[in-house]
């Protein structure tokens, strides 16, 4: 064979070993990048925590609550004492990908600007709504959990906050109940210290239009 053959031939054989080998290295370097395959107990954990993180119906439930309210609220300090009547506002929105109710509520107590914020939501895990509420009155954070009836419409929670006079841990009852889709109705009910039940509050929202 002519030496100008077999420099030809040489030649394309390594043009072709060149072109066959240059890809290696991107594709050396991209399957660096992929994580390695997750383990059967991997795949459940990460099943659980999708199911965890994602929001359902009860979130839905939540998010009738959006808009902007009036507030007509009546307290009572005592069973049988005067009742103390004041009208606010409520602001609720859904947050987080609509995994959160986030409220913002101005009103009035005893004459002085009240402010109080509200988050609401919905553990998958524990199967409970799940609220903490703040407010310029307080220094401490009220948190509580619930159950939902929606035959009734009615949430029924009890909520934990720490009582000044005792500085012990104080629980009240709530429930809110939807009247439709503009008008809800919130109540709390304390104890006496002879353990009978009677009503602080009650609130009630219309929808502004």
């Amino acid at each position: 064979m002519e030496p100008r053959m077999r420099f030809r031939m040489l030649g394309g054989a390594l043009v072709v070993a060149i072109a066959c080998l240059t890809p290696l290295p991107a594709l050396a370097a991209e399957e660096a990048q992929k994580p390695p395959a997750m383990s059967p107990e991997e795949k459940a954990m990460m099943e659980k925590w999708s199911a965890f993180a994602a929001p359902g119906e009860e979130h839905k439930v939540l998010a009738r609550r959006e808009g902007s309210w009036t507030m007509h609220v009546t307290m009572w300090m005592a069973p049988g004492a005067p009742p103390q009547v004041s009208d606010g506002t409520s602001e609720a929105r859904m947050i987080l990908g609509g995994r959160y109710l986030e409220d913002t509520t101005k009103s009035t107590f005893n004459g002085m600007p009240f402010e109080g914020r509200g988050l609401t939501g919905f553990d998958n895990a524990r199967k409970k709504f799940v609220f903490t509420w703040i407010d310029n009155m307080a220094t401490g954070i009220m948190t509580g959990e619930g159950t939902y009836n929606p035959k009734t419409k009615t949430y029924t929670s009890v909520a934990k906050s720490t009582d000044p006079m005792t500085g012990k841990t104080k629980t009240v009852r709530g429930t809110d109940t939807t009247i439709d889709d503009d008008t809800w109705k919130s109540a709390m009910y304390d104890k006496t210290p002879d353990g009978k039940e009677f009503k602080t509050m009650e609130i009630v929202y219309k929808r502004k239009k």
